[in-house]
């Protein structure tokens, strides 16, 4: 399954104790958690990177268009 949140999760907390101020502000430890434990793979942005950051558990996709006019998108393949 795909989770969409706009900043992260807090690691290895369900999703269902997840705090809003996590999903919409959360950096760290999310960004340094090489597996955040939850079984999504997690959708999200609010962190500006060069160019779309993939990752086996996450994708970043924030390439900041307010600030430098590249909006990026993505195509993601979920099975059925």
């Amino acid at each position: 399954p795909v989770l969409f949140v706009h900043a992260g999760v807090r690691p290895n907390v369900p999703l269902k104790d997840q705090s809003i101020n996590d999903l919409i502000w959360i950096r760290e430890p999310f960004l340094n958690t090489e597996d955040h434990g939850l079984p999504y793979y997690i959708v999200h942005g609010h962190t500006i990177v060069p160019d779309i950051d993939a990752t086996p558990y996450r994708i970043n996709i924030d390439t900041g268009a307010f600030h430098t006019g590249q909006l990026s998108t993505v195509e993601l393949t979920i099975p059925s």
